[in-house]
């Protein structure tokens, strides 16, 4: 296991012949999974607050005790814009002294702990749980983080990964988002270190995990693709163009056109409402994003064009659609590049235990940004882009699945 710390590590690690000292600090504001997230918790709360407001007006007793009733909704609303701020806000601070050992939680001047503190001479081990993909009962795929935990008597201080991830089903596809605080190789750095500090032995859960060596993909460019590759010494290009309509993309058509319609009329009844019921066109905000989000996963593939470069100084991701240029990823130092991981196509069961398939992944890791290819319909050119990209940054192609 590496214990070198990545190079796009924001984490502090402060060590002495008397203590070691971890800091992990926020996400910060500007993300997809934070703007969905708030958008919904300012849906929903608009809705709490003023339907309430509405209910009053109308000075009828019958309608004092509904309001009343609504307590129960705005503890949720509350709870709702917690979780927001503690995801994007938290600092985490965990310490290890001679006498104890700590795990504090900071959100704006609070801080609480958990677990308690306990004896530094309780600790007994330390574990480390790389990254994987669960196959339940049913043949499908579950995600689950890499966690560093160690133990201290009965108490677990544990680290993840993975801390939330945002789903939207709209019944015909899948579309998914996910926030890490601290990544996988930051893990396995922290644990190397504690390890070596602790003067205690490193548990790392084996797993089968295929990384490029076996299996890899050798058939070259497929025929039929589209995509052009360009590579040399000095620097790797893809282009990706858009590529035709198939079945699912106008199934996906139609969806995109059901929900931005119903949520245009929507909109415009609470807009010709009076005060202050016109404020309920807050709660559209969620509608709009995923209505907003379909139509772009629609047009995308079908006028979008997609330009990914690697050169020896940096990484980018730009995208075109009529004539708008989105930089999907700023040029970042390459040396930030942690890991290239290919996901294959895969089960999965939704909310309502239907069986339904995840497309194909190549995702870039560069600390705790994701710079993902999704553009792609085809798994075998994702195969061999992963090859080509693997061999030309000279690091192996992770597969977190048992089988290829």
């Amino acid at each position: 296991m590496l214990g070198k710390k990545p190079k796009s590590s924001q984490i502090k690690l402060i060590k002495n012949s008397q203590e070691i000292a971890i800091f992990i600090p926020n996400l910060g504001v500007w993300d997809t999974t934070a703007i969905f997230v708030a958008s919904c918790a300012i849906s929903w709360n608009s809705v709490v607050m003023v339907i309430p407001l509405i209910l009053l007006a109308r000075e009828d007793l019958t309608n004092l005790i509904v309001v009343l009733s609504f307590s129960f909704f705005w503890i949720i609303g509350l709870i709702l814009i917690y979780f927001v701020l503690l995801i994007r806000f938290r600092k985490t601070y965990f310490k290890i002294n001679q006498e104890n050992i700590s795990l504090t939680y900071e959100l704006f001047g609070f801080r609480w702990q958990k677990p308690k503190p306990a004896p530094r001479n309780e600790i007994n081990k330390l574990e480390f749980r790389p990254k994987y993909y669960a196959k339940n009962t049913g043949g499908n795929y579950r995600k689950c983080g890499a966690k560093l935990i160690i133990y201290a008597g009965t108490k677990q201080y544990q680290f993840s990964s993975f801390v939330t991830e945002i789903t939207v089903d709209t019944g015909i596809k899948q579309y998914q988002n996910s926030t890490s605080l601290i990544t996988e190789l930051e893990l396995q750095w922290l644990a190397v270190e504690l390890s070596r500090w602790l003067g205690l032995p490193l548990d790392t859960v084996k797993l089968a995990l295929n990384t490029g060596q076996k299996n890899s993909y050798q058939g070259g460019k497929p025929h039929s693709s589209k995509i052009k590759l360009n590579k040399h010494p000095q620097a790797i290009s893809i282009f990706i163009p858009p590529y035709k309509a198939n079945k699912s993309l106008f199934s996906e058509m139609s969806s995109a056109i059901y929900v931005n319609s119903f949520t245009l009329l929507m909109t415009l009844s609470f807009c010709l409402r009076p005060w202050p019921e016109k404020l309920l066109v807050l709660f559209t905000l969620t509608f709009w994003n995923v209505g907003l989000l379909m139509s772009y996963q629609v047009l995308f593939p079908l006028f979008g064009t997609t330009y990914l470069v690697i050169n020896q100084n940096t990484i980018s991701l730009n995208q075109e659609l009529f004539g708008f240029h989105i930089q999907r990823l700023k040029p970042t130092p390459k040396d930030h590049i942690d890991q290239l991981e290919f996901i294959p196509e895969h089960d999965y069961e939704d909310s309502d235990g239907d069986h339904k398939k995840n497309k194909a992944k190549l995702i870039i890791y560069l600390g705790r940004k994701e710079c993902e290819l999704t553009e792609i319909a085809s798994e075998i050119e994702l195969k061999w882009l992963a090859e080509e990209l693997g061999q030309w940054l000279n690091i192996p192609v992770i597969n977190h699945f048992n089988s290829p």
